[in-house]
Order: structure tokens, then sequence, then C-alpha cells
């Protein structure tokens, strides 16, 4: 065997013995690997955290360390999210060890996601104190902003280091604004070197403004300044609003208020205003502390004692006279009328002066001076109450009822049966509600132009206070006008023409016109009561007068609605209103007019009654009488007369006015006929205006044909010839036609002023033509007559 071949074996079987001596080595797959870590974390023998990807463990230890690693590489500050990437783990791992090293280490703060050492904040307040120290201040949002963190934290990171890295100093008042000292050693002194030097009231915004100080530390400054007493001077109003207001010109100030009040004994709050005072009454209150008794603060001014004593002795004069006099002449003139009334309210107090009134405002009047202008109306009352018992008795019908009565409970029981009889009397008289008729009207007072009326109402007392509480079941008598009563004064005066006067004499009729018109009543009641008697002041027609003026009405009415029975549709209508406007109005001012009298309402002589005076009357009737005369009264609106007979006859009945309707028989109706054809032929015969003549004609040859009276308007003529045309020849049809053209083109030509017409016929000769052509139409009439004249006689 060859050597080479032994020396193989050899190194085999050592090879062999090696492997038989040392250990075997397992090697273990991935999967096991996996599953035998994940059994120790089950058995919590082993703390990891996953990679995103899922490929890699950490354990919590390790990734703090590589947090501190990574900020430290990135300069002291990282933003959570960037370390998420950068460590390939999930957020919340990170958030969670962020935060628990946080709380245990001081050294790191977490600021809206981000992660920040110890160092980044020292190197920060380093920068910051270098611009501090370049600009002298620093404003803690702009340096936040730099950064890009809160200012809450950068204040806290610069009041850490102040003193040790930064030099400088916070505002006190608004720590937002950082100083050095230098800075504010240099502003204050410029501060108190311009306000020393201000001399007159300066706005502290306009110095701050003109000077470009400092507006964070100005105020501060200022207001430090004054209260130490290092600038002679007082701020009125804060911050923006302030005002400095240095010591030599206050001393200016109460200087010259002191020598303008001793010299003119006033002075106006409106002064004050002017020499910078804004308060002025607050002002001088204070100033005139120590003397307040002596002095009076109006709403305009201050006044010194010394003119409220001159007012108080021309008061006492005014007393002592009995007389009035005007106080405002004694007053400063830049009082107002308010002011001065104030003042002589306050000269008025007292015991000793209850018996003067205060009057416009700045007039004192005495009472006995009052006396004497109500006295002066004495005469005037009683001949006022004589003409006013015969011209409107109306006044005086409650009256009658109510001194009647309580002359009949004075005479004792037995004239209880003259009582009841009285009772029934004053019902069935009527009843009425507050003033009618003429007098009733007078009692309106007439409206001044005072604008003192309302203090004067309150001045007259207890009087005043009853005469406007609620409505009185009886009304009053009316004396005077608030405006006459005021003549009457200027009359007595002698003043009547003087405007000066005039408020003045307004004021005092104001005042006592309540007084007068309370003692008229009773002067009235006693002229009355002696008078003759009511009987013989109401002088009334007859309930037999207006019952033939009412049948006489009635009875053409009813002839008059025959005639218009013979048209139709609108014809009828038109007719219909016109009878209503005219001869049914006649009628309802007839029953109006009874029923006036009959609830002794006076009614002015030869008074016309208007729609407006009708719906007046309505108001004051009593209730029973409204419902009826309300609808008779609108019922002339009507297009036909029938709802107006239904009215007329329900207010005539025997409740109402108790008038009978007599029925109109045939031979009556016959002579009624002929009677009022004979009228309209007589005035035929006498007149000579053709429109006039040819409206008569018509009317008449109407009558002649229908055997019915017809009350129509002239403008109803062309339809009056139209119904007659198949009545009369036909000659006397186109006579009364052409004759209508005529008259209508004359019209035409009055009512235009012109010359001609437009066929070119002159006025002239159309005068002509109606003049020839008028005994034409009047021959028709007459023919028409004989004609039924023979027929008559044929009969």
């Amino acid at each position: 065997m060859a050597a080479s071949d032994w020396e193989e074996i050899k190194r085999l079987a050592a090879d062999f013995q090696r492997a038989q001596l040392s250990s075997t080595a397992h090697k273990l797959s991935e999967r096991n690997c996996i599953e035998i870590v994940n059994k120790l974390i089950s058995l919590g023998l082993l703390d990891i955290l996953y990679t995103t990807d899922g490929k890699e463990y950490l354990t919590p230890q390790e990734l703090e360390k590589e947090i501190r690693d990574e900020v430290i590489v990135h300069g002291g500050r990282i933003n959570l999210v960037d370390l998420q990437q950068i460590l390939n783990v999930d957020l919340s791992h990170i958030e969670s060890k962020v935060n628990e090293f946080v709380r245990s280490d001081r050294s790191f703060s977490l600021v809206q996601g981000e992660l920040i050492d110890r160092d980044y904040l020292d190197r920060t307040a380093e920068e910051i104190n270098e611009s501090l120290q370049e600009n002298g201040q620093t404003v803690i949002a702009d340096v936040a902003k730099t950064f890009n963190l809160p200012s809450e934290f950068i204040l806290s990171v610069i009041e850490a280091r102040l003193g040790t890295i930064i030099h400088g100093s916070l505002d006190p008042m608004n720590k937002d604004v950082l100083f050095t000292e230098a800075f504010i050693a240099r502003n204050i002194a410029r501060i108190r070197g311009i306000f020393s030097a201000i001399t007159r009231p300066t706005s502290v915004m306009q110095l701050l403004v003109q000077y470009n100080l400092p507006d964070k530390l100005f105020f501060n400054v200022l207001e430090t300044l004054v209260k130490s007493n290092r600038l002679c001077g007082a701020l009125q109003g804060r911050q923006e609003k302030a005002i400095f207001i240095p010591e030599i010109y206050s001393k200016a100030q109460t200087s010259y208020i002191d020598s303008f009040f001793k010299e003119n004994g006033y002075i106006e709050y409106h002064t004050l205003s002017k020499i910078g005072i804004g308060d002025g009454q607050k002002y001088l209150k204070k100033r005139f502390s120590n003397r307040k008794e002596s002095c009076m603060f109006l709403s305009t001014c201050c006044l010194s004692h010394h003119l409220i004593d001159r007012v108080d002795a021309e008061i006492e004069e005014i007393l002592r006279n009995e007389t009035w006099g005007e106080l405002k002449w004694l007053l400063p003139p830049p009082l107002s009328d308010e002011d001065i009334n104030q003042v002589l309210q306050h000269c008025l107090k007292g015991p000793s002066r209850s018996n003067a009134r205060i009057f416009c405002l700045h007039t004192v009047v005495s009472n006995q001076y009052l006396t004497k202008c109500k006295n002066h109306f004495n005469d005037l009352m009683t001949s006022k109450a004589g003409r006013d018992i015969k011209t409107s008795p109306a006044l005086f019908a409650d009256l009658t009822k109510k001194e009647k009565s309580e002359l009949t409970d004075t005479q004792g029981d037995g004239k209880q049966q003259k009582k009841d009889e009285r009772h029934k009397k004053a019902l069935a008289g009527g009843g009425q509600k507050g003033g009618a008729g003429r007098g009733g009207r007078e009692s309106n007072t007439k409206k001044t132009k005072n604008k003192y009326r309302d203090r004067g109402d309150a001045d007259d007392g207890d009087e005043a206070a009853n005469f406007n509480t609620g409505k009185k079941k009886t009304s009053e008598i009316p004396f005077l006008t608030v405006d006459q009563i005021s003549n009457e004064l200027a009359k007595r005066e002698g003043s009547h023409n003087n405007s000066d006067n005039e408020e003045f004499h307004m004021e005092i009729a104001n005042y006592l016109h309540r007084p007068l018109t309370k003692e008229y009543q009773e002067v009235a009641k006693s002229i009355f009561l002696t008078s003759s008697g009511t009987s013989s002041v109401l002088k009334n027609k007859s309930h037999k007068d207006y019952q033939e003026k009412v049948n006489g009405l009635w009875s053409n009415l009813k002839l008059f609605e025959k005639g218009l029975k013979q048209f139709e549709d609108e014809n009828q209508v038109a007719l219909s209103k016109h009878l209503l406007k005219t001869i049914a109005t006649d009628l309802t001012n007839t029953i109006f007019e009874l029923v006036a009298n009959q609830n002794l309402m006076s009614l002015a002589e030869n008074e016309t009654f208007t729609t407006d005076s009708r719906l007046k009357l309505l108001t004051k009737l009593p209730d029973e009488w409204k419902s009826p005369l309300t609808k008779l009264n609108t019922s002339l609106g009507s297009k036909s007369t029938d709802d107006f007979f239904t009215q007329a006859e329900l207010i005539t009945a025997p409740e109402y006015c108790d008038i009978m309707l007599k029925k109109t028989d045939k031979k009556k109706e016959r002579q009624m006929l002929f009677n009022h054809r004979a009228a309209l032929a007589d005035q035929l015969e006498r007149e000579s205006e053709p429109a006039m003549a040819l409206h008569l004609a018509s009317i008449i040859l109407f009558q002649y044909h229908t055997n019915t009276l017809l009350h129509a308007p002239g403008k109803f003529v062309p339809q009056i010839i139209m119904f007659l045309q198949n009545s009369i020849s036909e000659e006397d049809f186109i006579l009364l036609t052409e004759y209508h053209a005529l008259v209508v083109q004359q019209l035409k030509q009055k009512a235009s002023k012109e010359s001609s017409n437009p066929e070119g016929t002159s006025s002239a000769d159309i005068d002509i033509q109606l003049n020839e052509k008028l005994s034409g139409i009047k021959k028709i009439v007459k023919h028409m007559k004989k004609s039924q004249n023979s027929n008559t006689s044929e009969t």
C-alpha cells in the first residue's frame, strides 16, 4: 500500500473521531422561531414591539433609545409623525413611549405633536435674547410665530430663563411684550419729558402717535408716573380715551370759575365744558361742597344765593299787592324756562307762600288776583244763562227732571202721586245723551296751542281731578271756551292786542275754565228754576202740523211713484233715485225735525237738514230711535222707492212718531192730478226760458197720456219725448225732438262760451229758432188740453 493512501486513511479516521467527540448543533427554521417567540410573548416572558411591516421585533427599551437618538440627530426637536416613518413603528407605540418618558424626564417636552428637549429650548432662548438686545423689545406673539410654537409655551420658556439666558423683563400688566431695562428707562424718560412740557388738556392717544411711543409700555408707565406724583396732573378716562390735564391748567380753571361765579352770581355747565370740564354739575358740587346751602344746582347752571334772595323779595311784593308778576327778568338770560320754574318752585315752598301759583313757568300769580279774575265773569254768567234758556232749552231738560225730583222728595210722602206723574212725563219726553242742539255743539272747548295746558290742568287741584274722572250721566251746560275766557281777561287788563301777555291769559283761562263752568251750572240752575218754566221756553211745532206736512209729502210720493212705473229698467231706476233725493228727502227731514223736538233737542230757526246734520243728530238720539231713523236715512240711497216706503211706514207707527199715513182715495187723487196739471200749464204759459218750457211741456204731455204724475229732472226730457212717440202725432214728435236739439246746442254754447257751434250755427240764430218754435211747443199742450176737454164733454 502506498504511503499516500495510508495518510488519507489516517486523516479520515481523525475526522471521524472528531465528529464522534463533538456535540451536534441543531438549526431551527424561520417558522419555528416565530412559534417560539409567540409562545414566550403569551407566557409573559418576553415584551417586544413589531415593526409596521411585521418583519422585525423591537423591545420598548430599544424604542426609547432610538427615539432619544433621533431627537439628538434632529437638533432637539422632531415631529412624532416623522419618528414613525424613521423608526418604522406604529404611531401609537411611539406616542405611548414618548408620553411615558416625558413624564419621567423633565428635560423633554411634548408640544403640539413635537418632541423638544431642553437643549433646543436653551438655544431658542439665546436667539430670543439676541433679538431682544438688538431691538430693545420683543413681542411674544412674534416669537411664537417665528418658532411655530404656542405663545403660552414660549412665555413659560422665557419666564423660566429670565435673568439667566434672557436679560430683560416682561410687562407686568400685560405679559405679551419683553423689554430690556435700558429700553424701559429710555422710554420712561421720554414720557416724563413729553408730559412735563404739556400746559393744556391733551389726548394721550395723540401724543402716543405723534412721538411713536411703545403702546404696550406707555399706559402703564404713564399711570405709574401720575400716581407717584412724578407728573403734576391728572388723567381723565382710561387707555385710548384718556386725557391728561396738567396741574397748571387745573389751577387756571379753578381761578376762572371762582372769579366768574363771584362776579355774575351763576355759572353755566356749558361754560365749564368749553374749558375742558366734562361733567360740570358734578365738578361744581365738589368745588362748592362747603357752601351747598347757598347755591342752587339747576339743569343748566349753578345759581348763587344772592339771585335767589332777589326773587324772594319780588314774590313778597306780588303777594302784598295781590297782583302778578313775570320774574324772568330777575334771573340771568342763559337760564331756561324749566330752570326758572325750578327756582320759583323753590322760593314758593313753605306755608307763607301757599297763596301763590306759577303760570307760564316763570310768572307768579297771587290767589287774590285769580279770585278777582273769576269774579269778573259774574255778570256775564247771568246774561248768558238767560240767553241759553231761550236758545238751547235741551240743555236744561236733565236739569228740569233733577230739580223737580228733588223738590218732590222734600214735600213728603203725600206728594208721591205727583212725583210719579212727573216721572212719566219725563220718560215720555225721551232721553238725551250728551249736549245736543246748538248749545251742545258750543260745549266743545276750542283747542289752543298752549304747551303749558297740561300743567295748568294739574294745578287745578281737586276740581280738575273730579272733572277728568269718567263720563257724567248728565251733560253740563257750557259756559265759555278757553279762548273766550282768555279774550275777556285781555279786555279786563286792557291788553287785548298785546301778544306778549297772550300766553299768560291763555293759561289763566285754562286754569279758570273748570271752576267757571262749575259755577255757571249753579247760576243757570237758579235762573232757570225762577223763570216761567220749561213749557214757556220750549216753543215747538204742534204734532198736528207735522202730521199734515208728512201726509202731504207722502201723497205726492205715492202719485209720483205711479208715474215712474211707466218706465222700465234704467230709466225707472234713475227716476226713483231722483224722487228719493228730492221729495223723499224732504219727508225724511220733516221726520228728523219732529223727532228732535220730541226729544227736546233745539234747532236753529229755518235750519236745513243735510246728510251730515242728520248723521250728527242720530248720534245724539236715544238708542230706541237710532235704528229706525238710520234705516230710513240709508234708504234714501236705494235704487227703488220700496225700501223707503217700508221704513217710512215703520217710523210713523204709534210707538215712534205716531203719525197716521192717510191713503188717497180716487176722488182726491183725480183732484190732485187736475190741480198739478193746471199749475204746470199755468207755469208753462208764463215761461219764456226754452229749456224749462220744454221740460214743463213734456211733463204735462206725459200726464195727459198716462193720467199719472211724473217727477223728473231736466236731463230726463229726451226719455220722456221718446216715451211719448207713440202717443202724439209725428209732427208734434218732430217738433219736440228738434226743439230739444236746439236747447242742447244753446246749453253747450253757454257752457263753453263759444261764438259758434260745431255745425256753424251762431248763438243768435239758435235763440231766434228757439223763440219762434216756443209758441209751437205751447200749442201742442193747448191742443191736447182742448182735445181732452172735448172728450170729457162728449163723455
